[in-house]
Order: structure tokens, then sequence, then C-alpha cells
């Protein structure tokens, strides 16, 4: 959902609240890790590809004039699997009252910088 999102912003697709879009989901899903909600997996696919389109979004606006698209595309979605790897890897890595843990505190602090990105963006 984030190269759709991207192509969107690319192709200059409006959408609105984009900063507010962003700074929700982080606030969200900062919030769903640090109470441990184990959601549906219905409702976690919508909700993931909401952020997702709205992330991607962002990344396509910020295409460098002179720059591939594919290339810088592709760039930011190994990034971002890069990123999500490794916090699987480390979570995998730990016993699971550790690695629960580790979700709500790392959840608190995401939360807490989307709270604070929001405040910004609104």
């Amino acid at each position: 959902m984030m190269v759709l999102g991207a192509v969107a912003g690319i192709k200059g697709v409006a959408l609105p609240a984009l900063e507010t879009g962003i700074a929700l989901s982080v606030t969200v899903l900062g919030l769903l890790l640090a109470f441990a909600v184990r959601m549906p997996l219905p409702a976690s696919t919508v909700l993931v590809a909401l952020f997702g389109v709205a992330h991607g979004y962002a990344h396509g606006l910020e295409l460098p004039a002179t720059a591939s698209a594919v290339w810088y595309g592709a760039g930011f979605v190994l990034a971002t699997a890069s990123l999500h790897l490794l916090g699987l890897g480390l979570s995998l890595s730990l016993n699971r009252n550790k690695a629960l843990l580790m979700s709500k505190f790392s959840g608190a602090a995401i939360a807490t910088f989307g709270m604070l990105f929001l405040v910004n963006a609104a």
C-alpha cells in the first residue's frame, strides 16, 4: 500500500490532511503496541493499509526531481522492510516476557512521539 500511496503522491493526487494522518498513524500504532491490543486480522489489515498509503504518499511527494521513481521507491520499500524485519528479529530473539515488555515500552515511546507530531501537525 505504501507503493500505491507513493504513486499517488508522484502523480499529484490530492490527499487531504496528510501530516495529521501520518501523526495519527504513529500515535495509534504506538498505542496498540503499548497496550498489546490484538485486533481481528481484517481490521488490522485495513488499518495498516490506510496508514501505509499515507506514509507512501509522503514518500512520493518527496521524490527528488532528478531521481528515478523506481529506484527511489525500491529504496524506501527496502528501508521499511528492513526496519520491520529488524524489529521482528529483535522480538523473536528475546523470551516472550522480555519481548512483550519491549513492545509495550517501544509502543509508548512511539505513541508519545506521534502525539507530539500530531500537536505540531494541527
